[in-house]
């Protein structure tokens, strides 16, 4: 029979009445977080200070795990900077553009060939913009996205540059 320390006795304590009391240990444990915000804030600040390259190594793994999520944050944030997102838009149509994204990245796996999501009208295009928006936008092949470029072709078929 294998003695346990005190302190590993009152560990194993405090995990059978947190399991036992799961409702009171949430309940008391986002207390002290919401009384502590700052407090958790500078903890978590000095450990990322501490461990650099740990953090460097799970945001890169992060960013590889998410990059759908990562295409979408990088172009809501361009198409906010050029006022391309209309005050309108709903959480639900936002729920819909992030999907593109993640189809985007399946279309990718599947085929071995890399897929964009595409402004069907550009968002600074010379004679008309589009906005970012659910209607505005095509999950396309990398190569003709890159072809398209800046441009685009209207649905008669003529490829007018704007």
């Amino acid at each position: 029979m294998i003695e346990l320390t005190s302190e590993q006795r009152r560990a194993a304590y405090k995990k059978a009445w947190n399991q036992a009391n799961r409702e009171k240990h949430n309940t008391s444990n986002k207390l002290w977080r919401d009384k502590n915000k700052e407090k958790i804030t500078l903890y978590k600040k000095a450990w990322r200070e501490r461990n650099k390259k740990q953090q460097a190594l799970y945001d890169k793994l992060w960013k590889q795990l998410n990059s759908d999520k990562v295409n979408a944050q990088t172009n809501k944030r361009r198409c906010a900077k050029l006022n391309r997102i209309p005050k309108w838009i709903n959480l639900e149509t936002i729920s819909q553009i992030k999907n593109l994204y993640k189809l985007a990245i399946v279309k990718t796996k599947e085929t071995g060939i890399k897929w964009h999501v595409d402004h069907i009208i550009p968002l600074q295009g010379k004679n008309v913009s589009g906005l970012h928006v659910l209607a505005n936008l095509q999950v396309i092949p990398a190569v003709e996205n890159l072809r398209k470029n800046n441009k685009f072709a209207d649905f008669i078929g003529a490829n007018k540059e704007n």
